[in-house]
């Protein structure tokens, strides 16, 4: 019976230990998306590397346990749509945030065959601290891959802006800024039409971007895609997520914009960094889980009734059969070949 009661004291104190794990990892977390330049995923993969660092534990099973701790109480705090966790991510999604903490999760504690996870065992089993060292060095390498992504798909993505083109693009996104502005410094010389990506209007911060990339931009409305698709050459657009399907979870219209790209037989690719392939298999906009479709307010002129403020979900989704192709890091993907880059990812 004692040694019941101290097992059950043991539990306790470990489950408390784990609280604070996850309760310092949110905080930590929140520090970093603070930033004007911080991304969810590489966020998050900075929080959980910092777990491991900090870590006194001394098997692997703890350890995993204490990463399970931090990934479940940082997506448990910014998964539910608040007004608290709207204002802390700003104008970001947290549909990349899961696939962010689980991707790094898995490649951390990941070994490629038998030999290489009879090896880690016996280091586990022998010298903790040196097998704890090789996951810290995993971890920093993944995150070093991941950091220099946008890089990757610029360079990749850069040589499909044809000489003289007129791209469209809809709203803000980094990795679309990177691709265009690297094309202009290979000589590429084309235009952009932007969408403004109500309620938001992150397109007018895109085309000051590219403007800065000595881009010539024009913001163009939302509902004015149809108009100006005859005149476009190549749709490039990022992505929130990129899913399974093939298909991707993105700012609200670029479903709108697909459809057109396609009647008018127009090229419409993707830019999107590989830690925002996540493990959803959407068939149709209301497949979209909630916190990919919260609903986003416009701004409202001072004096107007709040509730009158006009409010649309944060994305869309749009299936693979309307895009071209997907520049990613780790290479240029049709559709259909992304389901088998989800599958290794994920294993």
């Amino acid at each position: 019976m004692a040694h019941h009661r101290r097992t059950s004291t043991q539990l306790e104190v470990e489950m408390e230990e784990l609280k604070e794990v996850g309760a310092d990892a949110v905080a930590f977390f929140e520090e970093l998306i603070g930033g004007d330049e911080a991304t969810l995923p590489l966020a998050a993969m900075h929080t959980l590397l910092r777990v491991i660092e900090r870590s006194d534990a001394t098997t692997m099973m703890r350890l995993q346990r204490e990463l399970g701790a931090a990934k479940d109480a940082v997506w448990a705090a910014f998964s539910e749509v608040t007004p608290r966790t709207l204002e802390l991510l700003g104008r970001q999604t947290p549909i990349s945030l899961s696939s962010g903490l689980e991707l790094f999760q898995r490649y951390v504690t990941r070994v490629n065959d038998d030999y290489e996870a009879q090896a880690f065992a016996k280091l586990e089993s022998t010298d903790f601290a040196k097998a704890k060292a090789q996951l810290e060095q995993n971890g920093i390498k993944f995150l070093q891959d991941m950091a220099a992504s946008r890089e990757v798909i610029s360079a990749l993505g850069a040589p499909f802006v044809p000489e003289g083109a007129t791209i469209l693009t809809h709203g803000g996104s980094r990795v679309v800024a990177a691709l265009l502005a690297r094309a202009r410094e290979n000589g590429r010389k084309f235009t952009v039409l932007v969408t403004e990506s109500q309620p938001l209007r992150s397109g007018y911060e895109m085309a000051a971007a590219l403007e800065e990339a000595d881009i010539p931009v024009t913001v163009i409305p939302d509902s004015g895609v149809a108009f100006f698709m005859e005149r476009v050459d190549l749709v490039v657009v990022g992505a929130e997520a990129v899913v399974e399907s093939g298909g991707i979870v993105n700012r609200l219209g670029t479903a709108s914009i697909a459809v057109n790209a396609k009647a008018l037989s127009k090229p419409f690719c993707v830019a999107a960094e590989s830690f925002k392939f996540a493990r959803l298999y959407p068939l149709s906009q209301s497949d979209l889980p909630a916190y990919c479709t919260f609903p986003i307010c416009a701004p409202v002129a001072e004096g107007a009734a709040a509730e009158k403020a006009p409010s649309s979900p944060a994305c869309d989704y749009t299936s693979g059969e309307f895009i071209t192709l997907l520049f990613t890091d780790v290479g240029v993907r049709t559709p259909a070949a992304i389901s088998d880059e989800l599958i290794s990812f994920y294993q």
